[in-house]
């Protein structure tokens, strides 16, 4: 989907590698998308809910759109590794908390 007015471009895949929330990806028109793990717990339990606002999704696809734009816009590939396992540990800490945090209805 695409944020109107923007261009964030967000899509949800079943998995992810190693379990992350998110990735990124290049589109057929070489655009960078953002991939969401729907089958995260974090996604599960809370961006997939239905009592998130609209607003508060719109705001969750800048943050990972953002944070993809600045893992493709790296240079070295040590900053490249470091992004990268940010994302995975970012995605662990989010599962934990998932777990941990009461049901959203």
């Amino acid at each position: 989907k695409l944020l109107e007015g923007t261009d964030v471009l967000v899509t949800s895949e079943e998995y992810l590698d190693d379990g992350a929330l998110w990735n990124f990806a290049l589109n057929e028109d070489g655009e960078i998308c953002v991939v969401l793990n729907s089958s995260h717990q974090f996604y599960e339990r809370f961006y997939n809910s239905s009592s998130i606002s609209a607003v508060m999704i719109q705001a969750m696809d800048c943050v990972f759109w953002s944070l993809a734009n600045a893992e493709i816009g790296t240079m070295s590939d040590k900053a490249k590794r470091n992004i990268e396992d940010l994302r995975f540990k970012v995605s662990r800490y989010l599962r934990n908390l998932a777990d941990e945090l009461p049901d959203v209805e």
